[in-house]
């Protein structure tokens, strides 16, 4: 990361990720979205996009408390427990809500950066995740579930 401009780099990193992301969903036949069988522990598409939207909302929230200068610096990312809140929560939200979700959440998290008045490096920490980081967790598994047949990798772009 250069030392310029973080932040930019940092949008335009999630500006080359987003499409990406959007055009393998687009993908998923509306019938298999709820298919329990996107990765070993049973996950959907489904599951998978209410969670990235979650993991942005959280995200969005800590930027915007930072803005605000009320940010606890003792935040606590409390992945396993999110994790399965998520999954939970996701169970009962239609694909289609949960595509509107990631879009919505999506948008806000990028205008927190954007309105973020200094981008400290714990700023930096927490937009990477779903700025890049996050998506690339996923991108496999949906290849994955979209080209079962071992096809993905013809399919894989480089970071």
């Amino acid at each position: 990361m250069s030392r310029s401009d973080p932040r930019e780099e940092l949008l335009a990193i999630e500006r080359r990720r987003w499409p990406r992301l959007v055009e393998l969903l687009d993908e998923v036949p509306t019938g298999r979205s709820q298919d329990p069988s996107l990765n070993p522990e049973g996950w959907s598409v489904r599951d998978a996009v209410w969670h990235l939207a979650c993991w942005n909302d959280v995200v969005a929230t800590q930027l915007e408390s930072m803005r605000a200068g009320t940010f606890d610096e003792g935040f606590d990312w409390q992945q396993e427990e999110n994790n399965a809140r998520f999954l939970a929560s996701g169970r009962a939200v239609a694909y289609e809500t949960a595509r509107v979700s990631l879009d919505d959440s999506r948008v806000r998290v990028v205008r927190a950066m954007e309105d973020l008045l200094e981008v400290t490096p714990r700023a930096i920490e927490l937009f990477s995740e779903p700025a890049y980081k996050h998506i690339d967790d996923h991108l496999p598994e949906i290849r994955g579930f979209l080209r079962p047949s071992g096809d993905a990798a013809a399919d894989s772009t480089s970071r």
